[in-house]
């Protein structure tokens, strides 16, 4: 049995649900931007390779 929250007063409890709140849209601030660069970085990957097979394609190498 967890006795930890009969040792903390109202305000505390209030403090630490507040936490535990923050925490999961923390995470999902983080996950969504690490899609978004993860987006980004696949575009910037498509193109560079078009113009590089564009490049190859033309015999400016």
């Amino acid at each position: 049995m967890d006795r930890r929250s009969a040792l903390l007063d109202e305000v505390e409890l209030e403090e630490l649900n507040s936490e535990e709140e923050r925490l999961p849209s923390y995470v999902e601030k983080l996950k969504k931007e690490a899609e978004e660069k993860e987006k980004n970085l696949k575009n910037t990957s498509q193109l560079t390779k078009k113009k590089l097979q564009k490049t190859m394609n033309s015999g400016n190498v």
